[in-house]
């Protein structure tokens, strides 16, 4: 497993050195930088407990940040498997393609989620006039001698897989319908107890001279499997459910799902050398049993061992194991946090269930798979592939810790005025220009902020337009309303409100430099880019309840290039709630945006 990268490699001297920089610009009337000055002393102490803390942190192992990361109940994503769907071109000849069916295209292997059927159609006649499917124009596919169907594929490759039933009654048996299967080499274990004994198949039907066998029977007619037992199967199983396991695996994986097993040591590390190359094992499929041998009957019992992210919470007899599936490795526990697997009695350890291949590689373009490894002639083609999604490499720490940090900014909760505001302009399927929240204040209140009303509080939200006073619709808030009704406290009532708007014209008189050429459209220009809801280029629009100041406006008007200064300027507003203060300011109310009217200005020359 690799290092984990030093945080901070900074030795006390380069730390100390760092900071006597950093003081001038700070406090730049700290002059005397000597040792025996009593602040170089606070710094050279401080300079030892940074560097005494970072090389702490350093410590800090690989398993100390997954644990940490367990307590806030986050776990590196897993590698995802990629899908997609594929549409299989065949003749009406029963043609079975049983789920699981691998198919494949530069490299790439896929397996079909469902079994794909194509009967004869000789066989397949119409209900009400028992006719051949050929004349009834309803059934669409059967045009001349050819039918598609579509199902859906996942990426990877099945060694080994689990079917898992309950068998009560007489002359029990089990269907089992898929590749492995069919194709691969099936083995069954009955439960008893917390264990799992192995059977024994029996090829002929005489099952009087014993109890625990079984018969395979495979129907090539619809590529399904049957498993069947002999009679009062009941005397012979444990009646909790599930009590029949069978186990289907192809034969080139025999060797390979066994792994040898070390003494009893704790922490056990057991390598899957076989599995030493690019494809990726799925964490999700991966199971194994481990079998201990009982010399009195001469065969093994086996116990399934449940998969863990860490052994903190096992006990000493808990069959726990850890996967590794980038370093492709075993981990087992101390026997105090996780029993170890007692290689040296003759126990054995089989993998049980196994999924090679997931992750980014499966994520393939369209029209890539073209071939189906099962050979069934010219009777079956891949006429059509969609674009495969959803493929995931992994997580590694730096990237969970990553993702964490950005998730910790992440809004979920809402509590003062700030909040409400950052979640309404993120509010998902709309666009909020600008919002405001107004603690306290119920629509409709007078003089406010000096008459409150405990526990209201009202949103109002403008959205993104090109009008000069953007109005949301019904539809609008109520989206609003309904992101923040979620991260509200229980104990607020919010609103959520359209802004009022009050329009400004402003009536000015600027002298300009002589000798240059003025145009005053550079004063209006201003002026309606100023005094707007949404701003421009140069302002940010206008915030809500804001005093329109005759000292601001004009302010802004002599930053022009070529105004001199202004001579005379007067406010005059249209709206609801219209206050001038005596000074001439127009006093705005708190829910409210300006917006732009058609302003005046004077041009006068200072001669």
């Amino acid at each position: 497993m690799l290092t984990l990268k030093e945080l901070n490699d900074r030795t006390y001297q380069e730390i100390l050195n760092q900071s006597k920089e950093l003081i001038p610009r700070v406090f730049p009337q700290w002059t005397d930088l000597r040792a025996h000055d009593p602040g170089i002393t606070l710094v050279e102490l401080f300079a030892w407990l940074t560097e005494r803390l970072e090389d702490n942190l350093n410590k800090v192992t690989y398993k100390n940040y997954l644990k940490f990361l367990k307590m806030l109940n986050i776990r590196p994503r897993e590698p995802e498997r990629a899908s997609t769907t594929v549409t299989f071109e065949g003749v009406w000849d029963n043609v079975v393609i049983p789920r699981g069916t691998r198919i494949c295209g530069e490299g790439v292997v896929f397996e079909t989620d469902e079994a794909v059927c194509f009967k004869n159609i000789e066989d397949i006649q119409d209900v009400k006039g028992n006719k051949d499917i050929r004349e009834n124009e309803d059934i669409e596919g059967a045009q001349a001698d050819k039918a598609t169907q579509t199902v859906k594929v996942t990426h990877g490759k099945t060694l080994s897989c689990v079917y898992y039933f309950s068998c009560t009654g007489e002359d029990d048996c089990v269907e089992l319908d898929g590749y492995l299967p069919f194709y691969g080499v099936c083995e069954v274990k009955v439960r008893c107890g917390d264990y799992w004994n192995l059977w024994k198949e029996r090829l002929c039907n005489d099952f009087d001279d014993g109890l625990e066998f079984y018969q395979i029977e495979r129907n090539d007619l619809n590529k399904k499997t049957i498993i069947k037992f002999g009679k009062d199967l009941r005397e012979c199983v444990d009646q909790s459910s599930p009590n029949i396991m069978v186990i289907a695996y192809e034969k080139d994986f025999e060797e390979n799902r066994y792994v040898e097993l070390k003494r009893a040591l704790p922490n056990q590390v057991l390598r899957l050398d076989w599995a030493m190359d690019e494809e990726i094992i799925h964490p999700g499929s991966f199971k194994i049993q481990v079998g201990e041998w009982l010399y009195e009957e001469n065969d093994y019992r086996w116990k399934d061992y449940e998969r863990v992210d860490d052994f903190l919470n096992s006990r000493g007899n808990d069959p726990h194991y850890l996967l590794d599936y980038q370093n492709r490795e075993l981990h087992f526990g101390n026997n105090e946090n996780g029993t170890t697997p007692k290689g040296h009695l003759g126990n054995r350890l089989k993998i049980i269930s196994c999924t090679l291949g997931c992750g980014a590689k499966g994520n393939i373009r369209e029209n890539i798979l073209n071939e189906v490894i099962e050979d069934l002639g010219d009777k079956v083609k891949i006429i059509k592939q969609s674009t495969a999604s959803s493929g995931f490499d992994g997580e590694s720490l730096n990237e969970t810790v990553k993702n964490l940090l950005l998730d910790m900014k992440k809004q979920y909760r809402a509590v003062t005025a700030k909040d409400y505001e950052d979640a309404v302009l993120s509010t998902p399927g709309i666009k909020v220009a600008r919002a405001k929240a107004l603690p306290e204040f119920a629509k409709g209140q007078k003089n406010y902020p000096y008459s409150r009303t405990p526990g209201q509080l009202t949103i109002v939200a403008a959205p993104y337009s090109t009008e000069k006073t953007p109005m949301p619709d019904d539809a609008f808030l109520d989206r609003i309303r309904q992101h923040i009704d979620s991260m509200r406290l229980v104990t607020t009532e919010v609103h959520v409100m359209h802004p009022a708007y009050i329009g400004v014209k402003v009536r000015c008189s600027v002298v300009v430099m002589p000798h240059i050429r003025f145009d005053e459209r550079a004063v209006l220009e201003m002026l309606e880019e100023y005094i707007s809801p949404m701003g421009g280029k140069n302002f940010p629009g206008w915030a809500f309840g804001e005093t329109v100041r005759k000292g601001d406006v004009i302010s802004k008007i002599s930053t022009i290039d070529g105004v001199e200064y202004i001579k005379d300027i007067q406010i005059y507003a249209d709206g609801n709630d219209v206050k001038f203060d005596k000074s001439g300011d127009l006093l705005i109310p708190p829910y409210a945006l300006v917006y732009s009217q058609k302003h005046e200005v004077v041009l006068l020359r200072d001669e």
